[in-house]
Formats: C-alpha cells, sequence, structure tokens
C-alpha cells in the first residue's frame, strides 16, 4: 500500500530537508566557535576587582608558577588564571 501525498509536500520536500541541513550546519558552526571564544574574560576581570574574592596560589615544584582563583560571590562559580 502506498501513501499518497498531496502535490506541495513533493515539490517541498528536498528543499525543506536541504534547509534544515544547512540550519544546523550553521547552529554547529556557532556552538563550536562560542565554545572555542568563551566570553569569560569580562567575568574574570570583575571578579578580580572585588577585594576578598581572590585566592593567591604559588607553585612548589616551579618557583615561577602562581595562579589565582575567583571565586563569584555566591561562591557558584569562579575562574582560575594560572601561570
Amino acid at each position: 500500500m502506498t501513501v499518497a501525498f498531496p502535490d506541495w509536500l513533493r515539490l517541498v520536500k528536498w528543499p525543506a530537508l536541504a534547509t534544515l541541513i544547512a540550519s544546523l550546519l550553521v547552529w554547529n558552526v556557532a556552538l563550536e566557535w562560542r565554545l572555542a571564544h568563551p566570553p569569560y574574560w569580562s567575568e574574570v576581570e570583575a571578579l578580580s576587582r572585588r577585594p576578598g574574592r581572590m585566592v593567591i596560589l604559588a607553585g612548589t615544584g616551579t618557583p615561577s608558577a602562581s595562579a589565582r582563583l575567583f571565586v563569584a560571590v555566591d561562591g557558584g562559580h569562579g575562574h582560575l588564571s594560572a601561570a
């Protein structure tokens, strides 16, 4: 038993599929770019300006190693800067 599709559905099937694939491709590229370029610098800068919310760490194996841990006021998230 075959199902009869309306003529307009047959006409839009391939363009709709191509549009869906192109949309998914663009969305994937946008997500990959956001992962590669996170907008964290403004948050780190804002957290570093708050006194009492920064922990300074010093390296033990390498004397020049250091790190700073910036913690949000709510304690729910933070950022680590290491050198």
